[in-house]
């Protein structure tokens, strides 16, 4: 099975394989990592504009060598989006707004998942955020929160009318957990249906999952989230699954660590004041997936510079 390009209106991505927006993991320092790796496209965590206009020194900033690069927003304000949408400016290749987070202070506030469960409602917005952007828009949903009736089906055909040029999919209901399986054959019913592209998301934590979802849903791109936290390996290994070649069993801990250190290298390069708990923690996510690491954890756990850290971590990958 080969690629083939996704194409986002005028965006056309050569390898179909997206790094999906999440907060505290997407810094543009692991998204160039990922691009690195193999990934086609990578997206920002999302972005508020009110936050975004009050501290955008703090907000992460977009950088050249990472475009194909996406920006998601999120918000119920049209206005207040198309004040974000200005503000970000030509840095980005892309928009996406997000319809699909299940976090109770944005449900509440009617943003993010809210509006999975209220086509309606997204539609307007959409409708509205076509016309203050000429570049390519997305939206991030998940299938409604209707069991019996989802509302993914209502949500597309409101998205193909307010001119939107793909929508990703999150396989899962609005106040879904991760303990239920993502549901890769709602996916596949609207691809069936679908006259704009259709990028799945869920569950992809091995090139093997990435593979069988271009097979089961017949999507356009992979969306991946959690299976690239701390394992940037993932896309370079679906692309060699791609190719029909046999990819890696597994990455040691020494390769673990030399990809984490070129996240380093990024970090510090990019960051105007690097914070050692962003390095730490990423560096507890690199050495997890590595067999017997659990007493380098606990260590990363109890180290209280940056020079420990590096001096614990060199020493592990040379082992």
């Amino acid at each position: 099975m080969k690629f083939r390009p996704l194409k986002i209106g005028k965006l056309k991505i050569e390898t179909p394989l997206v790094l999906a927006p999440m907060c505290d993991v997407t810094c543009n320092a692991f998204r160039l990592l990922c691009k690195d790796y193999g990934a086609g496209l990578v997206y920002s965590p999302k972005l508020e504009e009110a936050k975004f206009r009050m501290d955008r020194e703090n907000f992460d900033d977009f950088l050249p060598n990472e475009r194909p690069v996406g920006a998601q927003i999120i918000g119920d304000d049209p206005e207040n989006l198309r004040q974000l949408i200005d503000a970000i400016g030509d840095k980005v290749d892309t928009i996406d707004l997000n319809a699909g987070c299940s976090k109770r202070n944005y449900i509440k506030l009617q943003w993010g998942g809210w509006l999975s469960s209220n086509p309606k409602n997204l539609g307007s917005i959409l409708s509205k955020l076509r016309g203050f952007t000429d570049k390519p828009l997305t939206v991030k949903v998940r299938l409604g929160s209707n069991r019996k009736s989802p509302e993914i089906f209502e949500t597309l055909k409101l998205c193909e009318d307010a001119g939107i040029d793909a929508i990703s999919i999150h396989g899962r209901f609005v106040m879904h957990n991760y303990v239920d399986k993502a549901d890769w054959s709602a996916i596949k019913k609207v691809k069936e249906t679908a006259n704009i592209p259709v990028i799945a998301n869920g569950d992809v934590f091995s090139a093997d999952d990435a593979v069988r979802m271009f097979d089961e849903t017949g999507c356009d791109g992979v969306m991946i989230g959690r299976g690239a936290i701390g394992n940037p390996f993932l896309f370079r290994d679906t692309k060699i699954a791609m190719s029909g070649k046999v990819p890696p069993k597994e990455h040691s801990l020494a390769e673990r660590m030399d990809a984490f250190f070129e996240f380093v290298e990024y970090y510090k390069k990019y960051n105007k004041e690097p914070d050692f708990k962003v390095l730490k923690t990423h560096a507890i996510w690199f050495a997890v997936a590595a067999p017997g690491t659990r007493s380098l954890r606990v260590q990363i756990q109890t180290v209280k510079n940056e020079k420990e850290l590096m001096t614990l971590l060199n020493a592990a990958r040379q082992k």
